[in-house]
């Protein structure tokens, strides 16, 4: 049996195997029975593997190891202790901690922390981490990730969390790769606050309760091809720094905007995202939008998709200016679907189209002061101005 297992480990570089099983069941030839007595064994280099079983630890790695658990795919994941390599962390305290470059852990359940339990804790004074293929059900903090260098990023890939207080938190990490996870039912998603160079890519965010993505003075920020849908507030803030917000596809939100670019002075492009039905109640006057640029200098806004904005605008310009609004379709706005507001001043509004609106198509409270050129729509205000 041990001998099968060994044979589906990966291929890596040479290093001494050491085998972990909780009750010897599923590998009796096992070396240990708790994780944190392989990986105190192992030297630089070694792989721990951990057979399906039950491990009520908090595993500290203070070197370069590969953890790898019971092989299953996420969305199968149910804590079952035959088939998967099931973790409780003890008290606060992660689950795993990573505590050196480069360590791989991969193919782990997580479970059944305490409150303020956290599932793995990468430490902010290293870097080149994997986090893959593993499942983070019912910890509160599920991923709380830094790097310290950006040529070395932290990748996190293909994991699965369900309702934990936040799936993805970022303070000061620079370079992380996040793609193809699945996070699902959180109170804010994905938060990053002073980072660099944070990759989003092929993620799906779904029933959260607070923020999907929100990131706060972080430069180098990509957002790109993700797909959100039934939250409950914002989709995705970026709050100063830059940002590249591409390609996502948002739906069925229900306060708030999906998209809000807020305090940044250029470097935010907000390009080929497709949202619908965002908004189901909350201040028109303020909050309901689903692209809100916010006290802002130099955004642009490129050939964005926007359906069915159930209560609010589809494009909304407040404060700051010198925005570019270039190609964006907006069709049945509740309100308006091109607004920009008196003090938001210098933008040029381009080959947009708009229809449907409940009120205006395109609404420009200070018109003299933006240029608004070769727009399709049929309803505008002032009359006349704007739609050709």
């Amino acid at each position: 049996m041990l001998g099968a297992l060994l044979g589906l480990l990966p291929s890596i570089a040479a290093g001494a195997v050491f085998v972990v099983d909780d009750d010897g069941a599923q590998c009796p030839s096992a070396h240990f029975t708790r994780i944190q007595a392989a990986v105190d064994a192992a030297a630089a280099g070694d792989t721990v593997h951990v057979c399906a079983g039950l491990y009520r630890e908090s595993v500290h790695v203070p070197r370069t190891l590969r953890l790898l658990g019971a092989p299953r795919p996420v969305t199968e994941r149910t804590g079952d202790v035959q088939t998967e390599a099931v973790v409780e962390p003890l008290g606060r305290t992660p689950a795993f901690t990573l505590a050196a470059d480069g360590v791989w852990l991969e193919g782990f359940t997580v479970q059944n922390g305490d409150s303020g339990s956290v599932g793995v804790r990468t430490l902010p004074a290293f870097s080149g981490q994997e986090v893959s293929d593993s499942a983070f059900l019912h910890v509160d903090w599920a991923l709380e990730v830094g790097n310290a260098d950006a040529a070395r990023p932290t990748h996190l890939r293909g994991n699965l969390t369900w309702r934990p207080q936040s799936a993805l938190r970022m303070v000061g990490a620079r370079g992380v790769v996040a793609s193809g996870n699945q996070f699902e039912s959180s109170r804010d998603t994905v938060i990053a606050r002073a980072s660099l160079g944070v990759h989003l890519e092929n993620n799906t965010v779904s029933g959260g309760f607070g923020v999907g993505v929100f990131f706060t003075d972080c430069t180098g920020s990509v957002i790109v091809a993700n797909h959100m849908r039934n939250g409950s507030l914002n989709g995705i803030v970026v709050n100063g720094g830059d940002a590249q917000v591409e390609g996502n596809v948002i739906s069925d939100g229900q306060l708030g905007p999906r998209i809000a670019i807020e305090n940044v002075t250029g470097g935010v492009l907000v390009a080929n995202n497709t949202i619908s039905g965002p908004g189901a109640g909350g201040d028109l006057t303020r909050f309901e939008a689903a692209i809100h640029v916010r006290d802002s200098r130099g955004v642009w806004l490129l050939d964005n998709r926007v359906t069915t904005v159930e209560r609010g605008y589809g494009v909304l310009l407040e404060g700051g200016g010198g925005h570019w609004v270039l190609g964006n379709d907006v069709q049945g706005a509740r309100v308006d679907g091109l607004r920009t507001r008196a003090g938001s001043t210098g933008n040029v509004l381009l080959l947009n189209h708009a229809q449907g609106s409940g009120e205006h198509d395109a609404h420009d409270e200070q018109r003299s002061a933006n240029a608004w050129l070769l727009n399709t729509c049929t309803t505008d205000f002032p009359d006349g101005s704007i739609c050709p």
